[in-house]
């Protein structure tokens, strides 16, 4: 199959895709390495790469749009290149990545910061930070300036969470460049899990409304226009990344658990807790008095004190009668 266009799968798949580039890039400049050789050289990479985003803890900044979102880029405006990405979710063979000295031997071309673009279609999805967010609509607006006097057909689409009061997204909306913007609700979408590599399901809901913002120059809208079908296609592709109901109920669930772990309210978590069931331990916990997410102490609105505390009355001072 063609390397040009791949699609993020499952943990095993993805893996096991990666080792086949490896040995694609061995047997083209380096046929004498055996192929046990080759195959340790690979896990240690891999593990570099594993290890590098297990510990940054930013899921949620690696997802990606859908493979039906690049399908319909890659088909109508020549995209073939993503502007951030990683090893485990890339759609491309190359791409814009934080982590190039991890990342190099899988396919990135460093970071976008660095790249200086005169020409070509790309797709840029930052992770969903404002300061990232702004510093990438800065690079991409100097990129496109430049191409512009030089007569290249550069081309640029955007997907950023609709932040408005983000400088990032009034610099995009605002630019000369921009030729279409679209604006999805949040639950009309989704996108590839960043740790799809370790999950049971690829997709998940979007947690904000997104924009979807082309800017290009002048050579670039006549060679790759953008025309409103492209617009209706794009928003039916992105609904086609939503997660099921089973999925979506069931990163719910997740999500519960995640969240009982950072409480230390799981078995496990605490001395003497191990084979405990969680009711037990929030009964358990409630007669202790101690506190839970779910019943955490209220404030009287009047006496602006905790319910049931001894209310202490004022003594009444008499007026001075000098």
């Amino acid at each position: 199959s063609s390397r040009s266009h791949r699609v993020v799968l499952c943990a095993e798949a993805r893996i096991a895709e990666l080792e086949y580039q490896q040995q694609q890039q061995a047997a083209a400049g380096e046929g004498t390495i055996s192929s046990g050789i080759a195959r340790h050289n690979f896990h240690q990479r891999l593990f570099v790469v594993l290890l590098r985003y297990k510990s940054i803890q930013g899921h949620g900044f690696q997802a990606a749009a859908g493979p039906s979102v690049f399908e319909l880029l890659r088909q109508q405006l020549s995209v073939g290149f993503e502007c951030f990405a990683s090893p485990l979710n890339a759609n491309f063979s190359r791409y814009g990545s934080a982590f190039p000295d991890g990342d190099g031997p899988f396919g990135s071309a460093g970071s976008f910061f660095r790249m200086q673009l005169k020409h070509g279609s790309y797709e840029v999805n930052p992770p969903f930070v404002p300061s990232i967010l702004t510093a990438t609509a800065q690079h991409l607006l100097q990129q496109l300036h430049a191409a512009e006097v030089a007569g290249g057909a550069l081309s640029f689409v955007v997907l950023m969470p609709g932040w408005r009061e983000v400088e990032g997204w009034q610099l995009l909306n605002s630019s000369d460049f921009l030729r279409q913007s679209v604006l999805v609700a949040a639950a009309d979408h989704g996108y590839c899990d960043g740790a799809s590599h370790q999950r049971k399901d690829l997709y998940r809901q979007s947690p904000y409304d997104s924009g979807v913002m082309f800017l290009q120059t002048t050579a670039a809208a006549k060679k790759w226009p953008v025309r409103e079908q492209l617009v209706a296609d794009l928003r039916t592709a992105m609904a086609e990344c939503c997660p099921t109901a089973a999925a979506a109920e069931r990163q719910k669930q997740q999500r519960g658990q995640r969240d009982l772990e950072w409480q230390g309210l799981v078995p496990g978590t605490n001395p003497g807790d191990q084979q405990e069931p969680q009711q037990q331990q929030l009964k358990k916990r409630k007669k202790k008095g101690g506190k839970t997410p779910q019943h955490q102490p209220q404030l009287d609105a009047k006496q602006h004190t905790k319910p049931g505390a001894k209310q202490h009355k004022r003594k009444k001072v008499k007026p001075s009668t000098n």
